[in-house]
């Protein structure tokens, strides 16, 4: 297990993004003031169908799962950190995710990369919603 205090933190740098209107925004984070990140090695995505998305990270107890009365293993978690997003940012986060995912299977092994990700273009998503 890693330790919270050792987790690799995003750049200090600016972050861009674009706005709901279109408009590109430089995020500048102050990372000096954030606590270390917590360790999770379970997360859940779960929606309302009303445009908010939660996502719910947990650490895993160690010990042992059990079985529950109906015979079903039943492992114990604590939440560790929750989000709450609209669908905009929600997909944001989704092409974030795929890009750093690639960058990272494209390191591992250059010659043999690991399963990348496609994530679809803003534009794409518009048009299939359509």
């Amino acid at each position: 297990m890693t330790n919270a205090g050792d987790a690799p933190r995003p750049s200090a740098s600016g972050i861009e993004t674009v706005t709901a209107d279109g408009e590109k925004l430089d995020v500048r984070i102050d990372w000096a003031a954030e606590p270390a990140p917590v360790y999770s090695d379970f997360a859940t995505v779960g929606n309302r169908g009303l445009g908010d998305f939660a996502i719910l990270f947990c650490c895993l107890s160690q010990e042992p799962a059990e079985r529950d009365s109906a015979g079903k293993y039943v492992a114990r978690a604590r939440p560790v950190a929750s989000v709450k997003m609209n669908a905009q940012i929600f997909f944001a986060l989704l092409q974030a995710l795929t890009d750093n995912w690639n960058k990272w299977a494209r390191g591992v092994d250059p010659r043999n990369p690991i399963f990348e990700l496609k994530a679809p273009k803003p534009e794409e998503a518009n048009a299939k919603s359509k």
